[in-house]
């Protein structure tokens, strides 16, 4: 059932989008000016944006939405019956970007409240093509990606060029590089990289927060670092499970190719021992391609393993 449109506050406007979304590609035109409310919800995620101003919150009830979503507003955007309930895909398999995020202050998703965003594996576009969630911008200041499932994409959501970027609770699956993070200030907290080629790619000019995260069973490697060796000592990536990442023998848990000393403490490495082979991860010999990985002291259990919203 669709929410009941409602002002919050005296200052917040809700909109409601209903799950009629998927007979809009059978012939029905989405409902235009004026949608949003509980009796006239708007049929396409896109249309609730368009509708809106900014400070806004729209409402996503349960079912699949087809089409892509830009998001030029500064509004909340969450699911009703979260991220198992609430699809976003497109049919078309050469589609790039499914949801683009613009401006500043966007907040996408919540915990138990976000989407799940499905590509085919077949949408590889160059550049920063191919991806669930894209964002960012060198004006774009003040995102938060929270409570998404991304799967099937190049990239599961990709950040670059923005400052102050939270990523929480979000699950990329089957990606090529389940997260891409080239932005500064970034906070990632309790999310899942789980099958994919790559886990993490990042690289930024300042300080990054990596922790409480389950990077697991990704082929090539859990976290790779490109970012200047300058800044390489201001990471913090703790109290993450990195695991079954690369070749079984010599998997890497993290590459560091930042050409600096990377802290990577506090971290389970899959064995109660530390980083090593099969069955943990390694982060030393081939897997410091320039630079050092700091990893003692190091976690002798497993933290929390994955999102909620992953279970």
């Amino acid at each position: 059932m669709t929410p009941l449109a409602r002002r919050r506050a005296g200052r917040r406007r809700t909109s409601d989008v209903s799950a009629e979304t998927s007979k809009a590609r059978e012939g029905t035109k989405p409902r235009g000016t004026g949608c949003g409310s509980r009796e006239r919800p708007c049929r396409t995620i896109g249309q609730a944006v368009k509708n809106s101003s900014d400070g806004d919150l729209i409402e996503v009830g349960p079912g699949t939405y087809s089409g892509t979503v830009i998001i030029n507003k500064a509004v909340e955007i969450y699911s009703t019956a979260g991220a198992a309930l609430t699809l976003i895909r497109d049919p078309d398999p050469i589609q790039l970007v499914l949801v683009t995020i613009r401006v500043s202050g966007v907040t996408f998703g919540r915990l138990n409240g976000g989407f799940t965003i499905v590509g085919t594996k077949e949408n590889l576009g160059g550049g920063s093509g191919g991806a669930g969630i894209e964002g960012g911008g060198n004006d774009v200041f003040d995102t938060t990606i929270v409570g998404n499932i991304l799967e099937g994409h190049t990239f599961g959501i990709s950040i670059g060029g923005a400052a102050r970027v939270r990523l929480e609770g979000n699950v990329a699956l089957d990606n090529v590089r389940g997260f891409l993070v080239y932005a500064t200030g970034t906070t990632f907290t309790g999310n899942a990289a789980i099958g994919n080629e790559v886990g993490i790619e990042a690289g930024s000019e300042y300080a990054n927060e990596l922790s409480g995260n389950t990077i697991i069973g990704n082929s090539q490697t859990g976290f790779h670092f490109r970012i200047p060796a300058q800044t390489a000592a201001r990471l913090v990536i703790h109290n993450n499970n990195i695991y079954g990442n690369g070749d079984a023998a010599d998997g890497c848990g993290v590459i560091n190719e930042s050409g600096g000393v990377i802290n990577a403490t506090n971290n389970y490495w899959g064995k109660a021992d530390g980083p090593g082979p099969n069955p943990g991860d390694r982060a030393y010999g081939a897997c410091l391609a320039r630079g050092n990985i700091v990893t003692t002291p190091f976690a002798t259990t497993s933290f929390p393993a994955v999102p909620a919203n992953a279970q």
